[in-house]
């Protein structure tokens, strides 16, 4: 197996909620459909010899909720584990499907810095 194919058994969901199906199973990704017609992508891949977890949910004619991305970041990318949503400049911009949204997970690094800081009343802000 290639250390692409161990990540993505790492990350994929053992157990899917009742209103998931598996609709396509790859050796570094999996398609999944939610009842409510949500579709969902996640694949695995190295950029700049990093591995990354990328996970896309879409519907037909809407854009996903944040309660939406947020339960797809907790099935696909797990509660413990970093999820980026990434606005690149408008030069950089690609729109292939105007309903999706992206989450990206580094796999194998941190590249995001502890932007927390302590409050004047001791709770953790940003």
């Amino acid at each position: 197996m290639s250390r692409i194919e161990l990540a993505f058994d790492a990350v994929k969901p053992t157990v899917l909620p009742a209103s998931y199906q598996q609709v396509e199973d790859y050796v570094n990704a999996g398609y999944y459909r939610r009842a409510d017609g949500m579709t969902v992508i996640s694949e695995v891949a190295e950029y700049q010899k990093r591995l990354w977890l990328h996970v896309s949910c879409a519907y037909a004619s809407k854009l996903p909720t944040w309660a939406d991305l947020r339960e797809v970041k907790q099935v696909f990318c797990g509660p413990k584990r970093l999820a980026i949503s990434i606005m690149p400049s408008e030069a950089e911009y690609v729109n292939i499907h105007p309903y999706v949204l992206h989450l990206w997970c580094p796999l194998d690094h941190d590249p995001i810095p502890d932007f927390r800081k302590k409050l004047p009343d001791g709770r953790l802000g940003i």
